[in-house]
């Protein structure tokens, strides 16, 4: 079933959620987007998106941007499931 539910979502949302459930720490939008292997103009989309749904949290110091995973309930059922399903 989770497998499903990961196969509703466009895959590059997965593919950069992915990289944020396995980092430990925060990353840069350059650093996820190679990761994600998205270009970094649709990850910042991606990345906003997700933040204006409490799922990832934004760090800024002065115009540098740092993304993790938010702290919320949410966000930890979402980042435990990305975790057990495979790509």
């Amino acid at each position: 079933m989770k497998e499903v539910v990961l196969q509703l979502i466009d895959p590059k949302i997965v593919a950069v959620l992915r990289v944020l459930a396995k980092s430990k720490d925060v990353l840069y939008l350059r650093e996820c987007a190679k990761l994600a292997n998205i270009p970094p103009s649709t990850t910042l989309r991606i990345l906003d998106q997700l933040n204006s749904m409490d799922l990832v949290h934004i760090d800024q110091v002065k115009h540098l941007k740092l993304f993790s995973f938010e702290n919320s309930d949410n966000a930890r059922e979402l980042r435990l499931l990305l975790r057990k399903v495979k790509p």
